[in-house]
């Protein structure tokens, strides 16, 4: 997640080698609202619904795999 914005996730792709530190690629994916919006919610909540925390807790997930298999695709990595 980009910062406390909570705007995008934001991946990037580095290659560790004798040679030090590459970066491969970067790939930032915005968060829809309704996402953003239920972050917002649940870190201002007094008490958190379970289901609530769960089904946000899902769809940031899903976010967080399709951005890295997003970067992986785009810098051609298997």
């Amino acid at each position: 997640m980009s910062g406390t914005s909570v705007d995008s996730i934001d991946a990037v792709a580095m290659q560790l080698d004798n040679d030090g530190v590459h970066l491969r690629g970067t790939y930032s994916l915005p968060i829809p609202e309704v996402i953003r919006a239920n972050v917002f919610l649940l870190r201002e909540q007094n008490e958190v619904h379970i289901e609530f925390l769960c089904e946000t807790d899902a769809l940031l997930g899903e976010l967080l795999s399709n951005a890295a298999i997003e970067l992986m695709s785009s810098c051609s990595i298997k």
